[in-house]
């Protein structure tokens, strides 16, 4: 399960299984929740590929800001991830190391007097005298006071516990068992299910782990079922984290490093109207001029051309200096055989960029809605 949250996380992209306007849902994935926030999404819905961003997610479900008028998510529309941001892949981490506290376990307010009782339950008297005697008559009668009927009841539950296990329990051990409060009592879980290897992950709980585990995170512990304990054992997570260590050699973490300003590019101010273009003047109109001032990621130009009439030529330009413009990029639009609609896919600008239409003249005045993302 920890493995599928990295795992959903770095997977390029997949094919949606409904969604709206403004959401996408995929139920075959299990993302980690707002992970993607801030980061460029494309999908492919009748051939022509629509750029947004992701302004929060849930395990299931991606919302963005809103796809052009009547363009909508459903099931079966492919969807992508241009990169994945080093947000994401923090958060999935994040998740992953939440899990492992949930694994610590609630085990009660168990002191040393605590121990020495267990020994008499577990069928270990001698064990228990030698424990008493080092501890003394308080400690135990501490103990006694503590072991409600509920209580008890839970200890019934440890039975299938050898006593020879209790070898595993180290000073070290005891000593964060020290720190378990007395309400925690009643989380014991059943410890036939803790092997040697769980017992081992003791040895990395230090005393500020301890202080995380609330009280909300402790009725977590009832979701441990022994088939999730068992699929922890097959993730065999320390393997798998030095592996990833080995593989992220200093060069590649430097690919890493240059890749943050790039992810981190602010977006562009969203905006959505109508042109006004004049179809009857065969003149360049600049129809649309996009104030820019640092650098900005635009997610992409959207144009509806339904109401033009006329072959019409679509320039942006670039602002250089001053009042000086640049064309980096044309379109052409045929009405004859062109669908109603120009998309122009997301790119990076430094300054203003201005947009601008002609014809031959032999229209009339027309309106084009547009959107910027």
């Amino acid at each position: 399960m920890m493995q599928r949250a990295l795992r959903d996380v770095l997977r390029a992209g997949g094919v949606a299984t409904g969604g709206s306007n403004i959401t996408l849902v995929d139920t075959s994935v299990s993302w980690v929740t707002n992970a993607f926030t801030g980061t460029i999404l494309k999908v492919l819905i009748g051939g022509v590929e629509y750029n947004t961003t992701i302004t929060s997610n849930t395990a299931t479900q991606l919302t963005f800001n809103a796809l052009p008028p009547g363009i909508v998510v459903g099931a079966g529309t492919p969807y992508f991830f241009p990169f994945v941001s080093l947000a994401a892949i923090q958060a999935a981490v994040a998740a992953i190391a939440a899990n492992l506290l949930l694994l610590m376990g609630d085990v009660g307010d168990a002191s040393a007097s605590t121990l020495g009782s267990l020994y008499a339950i577990l069928g270990n008297p001698p064990a228990a005298q030698t424990f008493l005697a080092m501890i003394g008559f308080e400690g135990a009668t501490a103990l006694a006071n503590k072991l409600t009927a509920a209580r008890a009841a839970l200890l019934d539950r440890i039975g299938l516990l050898a006593p020879g296990g209790a070898g595993q329990l180290t000073i070290a051990r005891v000593g964060f068992l020290d720190n378990i409060n007395n309400a925690q009592l009643l989380f014991v879980p059943n410890l036939s299910t803790l092997t040697a290897a769980r017992i081992g992950y003791l040895d990395n709980i230090n005393q500020a782990g301890l202080l995380q585990v609330t009280a909300a995170r402790a009725t977590l512990l009832d979701q441990i079922t022994a088939l999730r304990m068992a699929e922890l054992d097959a993730a065999n997570i320390p393997a798998d984290v030095d592996t990833l260590l080995a593989r992220l050699t200093a060069l590649r973490a430097g690919y890493l490093d240059a890749l943050a300003p790039a992810v981190n590019v602010p977006a562009v101010t969203e905006a959505v109207g109508n042109l006004n273009y004049n179809e009857a003047s065969a003149l360049e109109q600049t129809l649309l001029t996009l104030v820019i001032p640092t650098r900005a990621r635009i997610g992409s130009l959207w144009f509806d051309m339904f109401n033009v009439t006329r072959i019409a030529t679509i320039r942006l330009y670039h602002r250089i200096d001053g009042a000086t413009y640049r064309e980096f990029a044309q379109y052409s639009f045929n009405p004859a055989v062109d669908s109603d609609g120009v998309l122009i896919d997301g790119f990076t600008a430094y300054r203003n960029v201005q947009v601008s239409f002609q014809c031959d003249g032999l229209g009339a005045a027309v309106v084009v809605p547009y959107a910027v993302e």
